[in-house]
């Protein structure tokens, strides 16, 4: 910019026109200042040391749609946007009353909303770890779930080497605070929109064998939208000198005839557990088998209580998504006391001892060679696993089960003809067959 070349001996307020622009004098500060006229080409950011006010209000803009300023920098802490004020700090930026912070968090009131979920007056609503939600801000409807597969057939054995105990069928669950199969925490609630479709599949009861090896339990799923959470059948009793099957819990173990191999239970998914490995030392030691397992732990390996004993079945897993009211009435889950047990494994057998009990959750008890007993079935609509058999048919699996709770809702239709409960505003489904619910 070339050199002005001011009056000289200025009165405070004086101006002075110079290549399209006005000066004006300031007494106070000794200085020359540029007046804003409607044109300000060529002027240096520093050559503006006052205010910049346009002459009306609510007629001028800052830049055009074709010609528009690149950065604007501002060291106030505030914006004026018509009626509302845009603020800074340290650590957040606030419209009015919502606030979003350096971390990404949305902050409206005493209602937080981050990546974990919604946060109100310090209460956590959010997202749980699976991703679903568990009661988080939304208009759809939120549901829980237990899903049961089909428990596992017991194995047959042959000339007094008896076979295994089937194992119960993985056990799924959102409801509360309460345990999934396997030990495993609860999923949180689910949330679906108005018009949503629920599939349901129950899984069956494998049968027990009159020969050999069980057969495998059916698996259990629902599915909403593209997600289907599946429960694994229960995995097979076995003849003897026979590893157990796996499954959502393994089978037991069969009994060693003739050698020193200590036979394994079958292995678990995840929301179960392994079955009872067969008698340590093999033959020679004693001529029980393992039972299987359990939704809520392994099935013992026989003798684990005593010489010659069958292993018990695993117990299974509480439920508290129905009362034992409704379960009693309802024919599902096994009752002790104040619980509802789902997803016991079957027992193993003995030669001339004493047999397996099933384990809590509706496993079948296994058989005695000698005492004449019966091999029993896993109980229906628990998922438990089959007793095992020694000179008798094995027993079945019980078959599987899926229970629905609408929190605060109901079902505008069904399909599978699910039995029907309330607890408070809540409505339960139990679907003892395969079927639908549309919300």
């Amino acid at each position: 910019m070339a050199s002005i070349s001011f009056p000289s001996s200025p009165s405070n307020g004086d101006t002075y026109s110079y290549d399209g622009l006005t000066y004006q004098y300031n007494s106070t500060k000794n200085k020359w200042s540029v007046v804003a006229t409607t044109t300000i080409d060529g002027v240096s950011a520093d050559a503006i040391d006052q205010n910049l006010v346009p002459s009306a209000n609510v007629t001028y803009d800052l830049g055009t749609t074709d010609k528009a300023f690149r950065d604007l920098y501002l060291s106030g802490s505030s914006i004026n946007l018509g009626d509302q004020t845009i603020s800074s700090n340290t650590t957040s930026v606030s419209f009015s009353s919502i606030a979003v912070s350096n971390t990404g968090n949305i902050v409206v009131g005493n209602t937080v909303i981050s990546s974990n979920g919604v946060t109100v007056n310090g209460v956590s609503i959010g997202s749980n770890s699976s991703g679903e939600s568990s009661g988080g801000v939304g208009t759809g409807t939120f549901f829980d779930y237990l899903i049961v597969a089909g428990g596992g057939g017991g194995g047959r054995g042959q000339s007094g080497y008896p076979g295994s105990g089937g194992g119960a069928g993985a056990v799924l669950a959102s409801y509360s605070t309460e345990t999934q199969g396997g030990a495993q925490s609860s999923a949180g609630q689910v949330e679906v929109g108005s018009g949503d479709t629920i599939t349901v599949v129950v899984g069956t009861g494998g049968a027990g064998s009159s020969s050999t090896n069980g057969t495998k339990g059916s698996n259990s799923s629902i599915t909403y939208g593209s997600t289907t959470l599946s429960a694994e059948g229960g995995g097979e009793g076995v003849f003897y000198n026979t590893n157990g099957g796996d499954g959502g819990s393994g089978g037991g173990a069969g009994a060693s005839r003739n050698d020193t191999t200590q036979y394994s239970g079958g292995t678990s998914s995840t929301y179960g557990f392994d079955g009872g490995d067969g008698p340590i030392g093999g033959h020679g030691s004693q001529i029980a088998s393992g039972g299987g397992g359990g939704a809520g732990e392994a099935g013992e390996y026989a003798g684990e209580q005593g010489s010659n004993i069958g292993g018990a079945g695993g117990d299974g897993v509480v439920s508290t998504i129905i009362t034992t009211s409704i379960a009693t009435s309802s024919s599902v889950g096994e009752v002790s006391g104040s619980d509802v047990y789902f997803g016991g494994g079957g027992g193993g057998s003995s030669f001339n001892g004493t047999r397996g009990l099933g384990g809590l959750g509706g496993g079948g008890s296994g058989q005695t060679y000698y005492d004449g007993n019966t091999p029993e079935d896993g109980t229906d609509y628990t998922g438990g696993g089959g007793g095992s058999g020694n000179n008798s048919t094995a027993g079945s699996g019980g078959d599987g089960v899926v229970i629905i709770r609408i929190e605060n809702g109901s079902a505008s239709s069904t399909t599978g003809s699910p039995t029907t409960a309330t607890i408070g505003s809540d409505n339960i489904y139990i679907f003892k067959n395969s079927g639908s619910l549309t919300i």
